[in-house]
């Protein structure tokens, strides 16, 4: 059976959450828009744009990051699903504790993930 091509898919995005909400506000307060008072609201309106979305670029710039987009395997269930951020919940702990209780706890839930998993892909591709 041979591999399908992924699609790759390119998403663009910002980190709002990261702007340092004093700081730009004092870049607002010392812009031209604060300084400056405008007659016509054309001018005004092309200097708030401009201006504006040129703080935003200096504060949360636009960052890209590509995501494969594999297709939905069939046999990929729920159970599965749920049992595999468990696994990865249980690594976690694992890694930053080191703890053997730990370290017990996620070889359990290893073991546990990938008897289903191989349980689940040979009643699929048997049947």
């Amino acid at each position: 059976m041979p591999k399908p091509n992924f699609v790759v898919k390119e998403l663009r995005f910002r980190q709002l959450k990261r702007i340092d909400i004093p700081v730009s506000k004092n870049d607002i307060s010392g812009s031209e828009l604060c300084v400056n008072s405008f007659s016509d609201i054309e001018e005004f309106t092309r200097c708030y744009d401009t201006i504006l979305l040129n703080l935003l670029d200096k504060h949360a710039p636009i960052k890209t990051k590509k995501m494969v987009m594999r297709p939905v395997v069939s046999w990929f269930t729920d159970d599965l699903k749920k049992l595999k951020a468990e696994r990865r919940k249980c690594e976690r702990k694992m890694l930053q504790s080191g703890c053997s209780h730990d370290k017990e706890l996620y070889y359990k839930t290893r073991d546990k993930y990938s008897a289903l998993l191989r349980k689940t892909k040979t009643s699929y591709y048997s049947d």
